[in-house]
């Protein structure tokens, strides 16, 4: 038996990263359907960034996962490049991501809370009313935290 010897040609190069993870998504999230277990993941992957105060809500199709803490401040600085990136998560296990690129990849609409204000990463509409309110009452000035709302189309 011969042993295959890879080399560079062999590696596939990356240029779009949320397109290759929308034509893979089974390697990043496992197989459908993908809301709940998203959902289930980040709340898991916040858990082990060490955040407490973790919840996750559905409303109908949409979810919105918040934690009292503002998890993409590092060092004072926003960490926006997440939502475009994979970014290694060693918290969380050996060849392990941060899942906010996923959820970028995958989602037809995704928005966060922070600092006062609503940012749509993909999309631009909350299509709840129920949703619409919760958000309302987290974009107070007394909401310190981070709140992430998806809906993924399955």
């Amino acid at each position: 038996m011969t042993q295959k010897i890879y080399t560079a040609e062999d590696i596939p190069l990356v240029t779009d990263t949320i397109a290759w993870i929308r034509q893979h998504p089974e390697l990043y999230a496992g197989p459908p359907p993908y809301r709940r277990r998203l959902a289930a993941r980040l709340v898991h992957d916040l858990v082990c960034f060490g955040l407490n105060n973790v919840s996750a809500e559905a409303f109908d199709t949409w979810w919105l996962v918040t934690a009292q803490m503002d998890w993409l401040v590092i060092d004072g600085i926003y960490r926006a490049e997440y939502w475009r990136t994979v970014r290694a998560a060693p918290e969380i296990g050996l060849d392990a991501c941060r899942p906010e690129v996923v959820m970028t990849a995958l989602s037809h609409t995704l928005f966060t809370v922070a600092n006062g204000s609503v940012e749509f990463v993909v999309g631009n509409e909350i299509g709840h009313d129920g949703l619409r309110t919760k958000v309302k009452s987290l974009a107070a000035p007394d909401f310190r935290g981070r709140a992430v709302g998806f809906l993924i189309e399955e």
